[in-house]
């Protein structure tokens, strides 16, 4: 749980700091004093310490200073103050708070809009963790200063390389790469180059000495999506670090929105198979390869036999289950070339790139067993089908012929196939 230290003699505004975070889910552990605060932090883990500046025990500059010489130097603390000047928020600033928030009408409105700000933020850290860096460095120096400064956040999963060669060469792609420009023998810049060849999603980020803005710009536009100066401060190169993260998260989330609108968009919606756009569109690409390539294929149409009875009989929910039951049956009996579409309300049509007659035949034969098998109390799901082979016809001529076809067998019985 997400714990707030609140560092203030007003027992008043702790109240008002309590009644801000009162359905945020925060833990928040209240101290008067320095002293008091330090206790707390030594047998609690705290994420952030909200403290005023006029607290007992030497004051928020005490606190501040006090914090910076111990264990407790990484936790972000944000200043509450009921006065405000430029010289206090720069000496605030100086001590390392991370804002500086006035006591006044907003500042409770301030005060939760900084906060979820943060947690964001903690979040981005939390995806941090979970993503694979490689750092490229010939100084030894260098990599244990990236390696101390991720281990802070308990940033562990990284892989540090001496030498570009063996990092161009490696088989792993990595969410993040940290590139030194200055390398024996390659130019950062052709290792950044190669990197965006394989791969173009991934976050590469220069680190250098180097501060030249013609050099800058050139290894932006050479596909670099961020550039570091060294020598490195600390809390810099992680703000830098988690916005590449963010805007890496937000392009990976809209790429699934994305995806996800695209499979919505030629799905059916009740069962799962391609919809009566898709799958024609389907056929009509294998219609015209197949005449470029003088190949053949064949369609399988199936219509669910006496389906207004089911209906009817034992209600639209009943129908739907019998659909998606069909439908899955007609997804396992096909293999990785095959389609399967709803092409009417309980017509499917299937396409099989690789068959022949007698295998499409006995096929079709196969599913139509299985849904056999469905059942509604004591009724029998049966089906009717046919099976035809491409003739070097438009894809609607061909399901014209399956349907000629299927509906002149049904004219000997239902549950047959046709071919």
């Amino acid at each position: 749980m997400f714990t707030i230290l609140h560092i203030d003699n007003s027992s008043f505004f702790q109240k008002m700091v309590k009644e801000t975070f009162a359905e945020s889910g925060y833990r928040l552990i209240f101290a008067s004093d320095v002293t008091s605060a330090f206790e707390i932090l030594q047998n609690s883990t705290v994420d952030l310490i909200i403290t005023g500046i006029e607290i007992k025990g030497g004051g928020g500059q005490s606190l501040l200073k006090k914090l910076n010489t111990s264990t407790f130097k990484n936790i972000p603390v944000v200043v509450v103050a009921s006065t405000d000047s430029i010289e206090i928020r720069q000496e605030m600033f100086s001590l390392g708070v991370i804002d500086y928030i006035e006591k006044n009408t907003t500042f409770s409105k301030k005060l939760r809009s900084f906060i979820n700000k943060y947690t964001e933020e903690s979040k981005s850290i939390e995806k941090l963790k979970t993503m694979k860096i490689a750092v490229l460095d010939d100084s030894k120096m260098e990599l244990n200063i990236i390696k101390n400064m991720l281990a802070i956040h308990k940033i562990t999963d990284i892989t540090y390389y001496s030498n570009p060669v063996t990092l161009m060469n490696s088989p792993e792609i990595y969410d993040i790469y940290f590139i030194d420009l200055v390398l024996p023998h390659i130019s950062g810049e052709h290792v950044i180059l190669k990197l965006r060849e394989i791969t173009a999603k991934s976050i590469i980020i220069a680190i250098s000495s180097i501060d030249n803005y013609k050099v800058i710009s050139n290894v932006l536009l050479s596909g670099a999506d961020d550039y570091i100066l060294k020598p490195f401060n600390a809390s810099i190169f992680l703000a830098r670090l988690l916005t590449n993260v963010r805007h890496y998260i937000s392009l990976l989330e809209l790429n699934e929105k994305n995806q996800l609108l695209e499979t919505q968009s030629r799905t059916d919606s009740l069962t799962g198979l391609y919809n009566h756009k898709y799958i024609y569109s389907l056929l009509k690409d294998k219609t015209d390869s197949a005449l470029q390539n003088n190949t053949g294929f064949c369609i399988i149409l199936f219509n669910i036999d006496q389906f207004a009875l089911v209906n009817e009989n034992y209600g639209h929910e009943a129908g739907d289950k019998i659909l998606v039951l069909s439908a899955e049956l007609i997804r396992k009996a096909l293999t990785g070339k095959d389609y399967a579409g709803r092409y009417g309300g309980v017509e499917f049509l299937i396409i099989l790139s690789n068959a022949d007659s007698t295998k499409a035949y006995d096929t079709a034969l196969k599913i139509q067993s299985r849904i056999n098998k469905i059942r509604i109390k004591e009724d029998q799901i049966t089906i009717s089908g046919s099976v035809v082979r491409f003739k070097k016809e438009t894809p609607l001529e061909l399901i014209n012929r399956a349907e000629n076809l299927l509906q002149s067998g049904r004219k000997n019985g239902l549950n047959t196939i046709s071919r």
